[in-house]
């Protein structure tokens, strides 16, 4: 009797033992089963993570080589329409357009001198792209390299100078002569090749003038006069030489010779026949302008030991 009492006791102890063992394994099973989940999960992502990684590279260099064609295409384009431009005048160097990202280069000339130019961020090229090419007449000056500033401006027709074109061109000219608080404006500085010039001696402008200077070259004020077709006389031919500056080569200045006493005449902004004499500075303003109309710039007419930049100490400094 206690024999078969202690074989029971033994024997559930033994199952106690054994179902204990049993649960532990199944504990220790699942256990590396969730370990095994995590571990699948984790490596999931990072596949997926690296495929996406993968995929925007491809269209990232999709899209910069898509857009790199492009604008390779405009810079041919450019290049096409600076090449057969209808101008008699030749670009003393060819213009080259360097794209910062890519080997290629954009240019008029297969030779290796050539102007730089800077090129547009990506914003500036899509507001381009919406807006579209600035027409003339243009809010700015146009520089020194423009193909309009060599060329020969062309007569206006008097029946066409009340019209709506032409007094755009009149008032943009004066606009952007007083923006830029200069003396003196042709139409073809604003892109325009055109036969028509602004001048305009502002009194505040002789006032700030120092009385050596104003009686050394002539200075007078000059209400605001436009000449339409004007045509030059000169009345003394002596010349005197000035240090000489113009808006479409910014930055730099030389002595050139001008006559001391001219005249002028021509038409107004009302299509008016108008005539003026002028004598000492504002005769050199005068010049200067019809210089423009011909396609000649001061620097055609300096001595060139006096070209200098107008900003040449600050850069020593």
């Amino acid at each position: 009797m206690l024999h078969s009492i202690c074989r029971l006791v033994v024997i559930n102890e033994a199952e106690q033992v054994v179902q204990n063992i049993e649960i532990e394994t199944i504990s220790h099973v699942h256990d590396r089963v969730k370990i095994y989940d995590r571990r699948s999960i984790l490596l999931t992502h990072a596949r997926i993570k690296s495929y996406y990684l993968l995929t925007y590279g491809i269209i990232t260099v999709l899209v910069a080589k898509a857009f790199q064609s492009v604008m390779f295409r405009h810079c041919r384009t450019f290049s096409h329409y600076i090449s057969k431009s209808q101008t008699n005048y030749v670009l003393p160097k060819p213009v080259r357009i360097l794209l910062p990202w890519s080997t290629f280069t954009c240019t008029t000339s297969p030779r290796s001198h050539s102007t730089n130019i800077k090129m547009r961020s990506y914003l500036q090229y899509m507001k381009r792209k919406v807006k579209g090419v600035p027409a003339p007449p243009y809010n700015h000056v146009c520089q020194v390299g423009d193909p309009v500033l060599r060329s020969q401006a062309a007569a206006v027709e008097p029946r066409d100078i009340q019209g709506p074109e032409v007094q755009k061109v009149i008032k943009t000219l004066v606009k952007v002569m007083r923006k830029l608080e200069c003396v003196g404006l042709s139409a073809p500085q604003i892109g325009v090749p055109l036969k028509i010039l602004a001048l305009e001696y502002p009194k505040k402008m002789l006032e700030d003038s120092s009385i050596a200077s104003v009686e050394a070259r002539g200075l007078e004020a000059v209400p605001l006069m436009i000449f339409v077709n004007p045509q030059l006389r000169v009345l003394d031919g002596r010349t005197v030489i000035f240090q000489e500056a113009c808006e479409s080569i910014c930055g730099f200045s030389a002595s050139v010779p001008r006559y001391l006493s001219v005249e002028v005449s021509g038409l107004n902004e009302k299509a008016e026949p108008v005539r003026w004499q002028a004598s000492g500075w504002p005769a050199r303003i005068l010049q200067h302008e019809m210089d423009h109309l011909n396609g000649v710039l001061y620097i055609d007419r300096m001595d060139s030991k006096t070209f200098i930049n107008v900003k040449w100490e600050e850069y020593n400094e």
